[in-house]
């Protein structure tokens, strides 16, 4: 699911960077990739991306690194999402599918790719890091972890050259919940590299799309006047401001077992 193109884009930023320094702390990575199917043969993807599933779990011992959950998005969009140590971890993973197309099984991987391909309308791909000092974590939530099965993604593309603003400003509003004690946590994600930088993400789980509403009018209610300022202030440091949800797809992922 990963294409070698982002792989080399990756490893030459982390040169580049020190970004594997042994001394340097390790944030939380997130390698995305994302399929957009031809809506026409959406049915069709479906099956042949269970199949090819199929095959990734039979190969488990082949693909160590590789272990993703999937969202569907109300567009018919599929996230494949999974951890990475760090921008290393990316070139693990394309190791570990370059060394499935090497053995015995190479033909069947690769047969099972162009169908799947040959239903996609579009692939994006990019790495986001996760930012626990511009979230908000309550110390007793309002939903058990089996109860998020549906997020709300507010996506902020920002000016360039306006992060240090956009932080301070996520900074005042993770502050602002803290305060008063939200029972309705939500994590922000950063986009590290990829396509439309920079971009900030704000994910809020909930049981469903209404349930997500009545959280969210609530939630407006307790932090006041204070929380739309700092909205309406973050808003225009964007170029471009989106909301979309989804929800996961456990048929779809590949998560890991007990062991692993």
């Amino acid at each position: 699911m990963v294409r070698r193109t982002i792989a080399a884009w990756v490893l030459a930023a982390g040169a580049a960077t020190g970004a594997w320094a042994a001394d340097a702390p390790q944030p939380q990575l997130y390698l995305i990739h994302q399929e957009t199917p031809k809506i026409d043969r959406l049915g069709e993807y479906e099956s042949t991306s269970r199949d090819f599933l199929r095959f990734l779990d039979a190969h488990r011992t082949a693909i160590p690194h590789l272990r993703f959950i999937t969202f569907e998005t109300e567009e018919h969009e599929f996230l494949f999402v999974g951890e990475i140590p760090n921008l290393a971890g990316v070139d693990a993973i394309n190791q570990d599918f370059g060394a499935v197309v090497q053995g015995p099984d190479g033909a069947q991987f690769q047969d099972l790719y162009s169908k799947g391909m040959a239903t996609v309308e579009k692939v994006v791909e990019w790495v986001v890091e996760e930012e626990p000092a511009l979230s908000y974590r309550p110390a007793t939530p309002r939903l058990k972890p089996e109860e998020a099965v549906v997020a709300r993604y507010a996506v902020y593309h920002i000016q360039p050259g306006k992060e240090q603003e956009a932080e301070a400003v996520l900074q005042e509003i993770a502050a602002l919940a803290k305060s008063k004690s939200l029972a309705d946590g939500y994590t922000v994600y950063k986009t590290v590299l990829g396509q439309d930088t920079p971009t900030y993400a704000v994910r809020v789980d909930g049981r469903s799309p209404s349930d997500l509403h009545t959280a969210r009018e609530k939630n407006a209610a307790q932090l006041g006047e204070g929380v739309e300022k700092s909205i309406t202030h973050l808003r225009s440091l964007c170029r471009k401001y989106e909301v979309f949800y989804t929800q996961v797809r456990p048929d779809l992922s590949l998560l890991r077992r007990a062991g692993e």
